[in-house]
């Protein structure tokens, strides 16, 4: 692969860039993109693929050497969720490190699908060097993944696991949902109650993550009682668990998708039924280890939003470099519960920062 060389001629003017319609689909979206002839880059859906690597091991593919002034583009499903500000947190580190500009942008909330995509179309037409999205849903960043595509750009996708791009950069979901699940089997007597607050319709990751808690709960031997749809929203997920548990008071679990509605459960829990309801999320936001601390929640689950920005910013600059980068680097979730919190996070509920890219160690 050449893509120093490709990216230098492209800049100059020099690279006629020929369009060929090899055409591929998208897993689910049946969405087409289309390689630049004679691309050396691969868009698949990572999340597929046996092709992947430990996101702890990226340094080991080859060594990032990337031109001054490479500008990476970063376009996130929001920011007003913590898990998101940590992804941009970490995005940004390494744009620092690496001595590259990294621009970040991200829609007003994970509802805005169309807002997204047009940010995501303005700065596939100011021609960044790569691209590392978050999609709200696996299909409506479409039409700006066909152009990256096009121009041969690398295109690094978080978490939104059924997105063709040259490299996932996430956990199976599947498996963040059963952990939860573990977690609360391992916990809570044999046949406990618990409920289920899922996140948004439409997104691939939070459909996973139910598919994981609902199969992990049979398997641990818990009664699955009830579920609603929380939109990964704080407040909603209150009044939707304020519901459930009007319905089924004697549940003694709850698992919610992401850490924005698990704390929405946790307030919900503690002004209905309140003593000894095991609320679990995912994700690890400042606020949710606060309440891990505190006793609020019992645990929560996370690839660490912060690392996980950092290293998708590193997996383009590889691939701009010539490297080449498993279809799937992997985030496997790590439970945080009081027991271990302290050893990945500091007062503020923020990850440690290990100066680097390279994840903190228990």
């Amino acid at each position: 692969m050449k893509l120093r060389g490709a990216r230098r001629r492209h800049r100059s003017g020099a690279l006629l860039v020929l369009l060929a319609p090899l055409a591929v689909s998208a897993c689910t979206s049946g969405t087409e993109v289309s390689n630049a002839a004679g691309c050396d880059l691969k868009y698949s859906v990572g999340s597929d693929s046996s092709d992947k690597l430990s996101y702890a091991d990226l340094d080991k593919v080859g060594k990032i050497d990337v031109d001054k002034g490479t500008k990476v583009a970063v376009v996130l499903k929001t920011l007003s969720n913590q898990y998101w500000s940590e992804v941009k947190r970490g995005a940004e580190a390494a744009g620092k490190i690496h001595g590259v500009e990294v621009v970040v942008q991200a829609a007003k909330d994970e509802a805005s699908e169309s807002e997204q995509l047009t940010i995501a179309q303005t700065m596939v037409n100011q021609d960044y060097d790569a691209y590392v999205i978050a999609p709200v849903t696996d299909v409506n960043l479409a039409p700006a993944i066909r152009s990256i595509s096009e121009k041969c750009k690398p295109l690094i996708d978080v978490i939104e696991p059924n997105v063709k791009a040259t490299t996932y950069v996430g956990a199976d979901e599947i498996s963040v949902g059963r952990q939860a699940a573990e977690f609360l089997g391992k916990n809570l007597p044999a046949g406990a109650p618990v409920l289920h607050v899922e996140g948004q319709a439409g997104s691939v990751a939070g459909e996973n993550r139910t598919k994981g808690f609902t199969e992990g709960a049979k398997e641990a031997g818990l009664n699955l009682a009830a579920s609603g749809v929380g939109n990964w929203d704080q407040n909603t997920a209150y009044d939707v668990t304020r519901q459930l548990m009007q319905r089924n008071p004697d549940a003694v679990g709850i698992y919610a998708a992401n850490d924005t509605m698990a704390l929405g459960s946790a307030k919900a829990v503690s002004g209905v039924s309140g003593e000894g309801v095991s609320v679990v999320g995912t994700d690890a936001i400042p606020a949710a280890i606060d309440r891990i601390r505190s006793g609020a929640m019992s645990a929560t689950n996370t690839p660490f939003p912060y690392y996980q920005g950092c290293k998708a910013v590193e997996a383009a600059l590889q691939q701009l470099s010539g490297n080449k980068v498993p279809a799937w680097l992997e985030s496997a979730p790590t439970l945080i519960t009081r027991d271990n919190v302290d050893t990945f996070f500091d007062d503020q509920g923020v990850v440690k920062d290990t100066g680097s890219c390279e994840l903190p160690s228990a």
